[in-house]
């Protein structure tokens, strides 16, 4: 049974956590025969990317990289401050009292 040709237009304009998908991009198939469609996209900071359909539908690619940069500068901006260590404390005051 000869494949559905897939629609390149139909997530355009979708957004997918911080990525608009601006326009369709290429196509490259594998190997395999696997076919891969790339999407052009623009994170909510400007940046702008290629990258697969599957990424983007699957939930796996939510931004430009961005969202992970973000997360470490807390992460390493609480480390800094004592925030854990405060957090750390508590739980063993409370746990000494058991």
């Amino acid at each position: 049974m000869p494949r559905k040709p897939l629609n390149t237009d139909d997530i355009v304009g979708q957004v997918f956590g911080r990525l608009t998908v601006t326009s369709y991009s290429h196509l490259q198939d594998t190997d395999k025969g696997i076919r891969i469609h790339y999407y052009n996209v623009r994170c909510s900071c400007g940046i702008e990317k290629v990258v697969t359909r599957n990424t983007l539908i699957t939930g796996s690619t939510k931004s430009c990289g961005c969202l992970a940069r973000e997360a470490k500068s807390v992460i390493s901006h609480r480390m800094n401050t004592g925030y854990y260590d405060a957090l750390f404390q508590e739980k063993n005051k409370r746990n000494i009292g058991d």
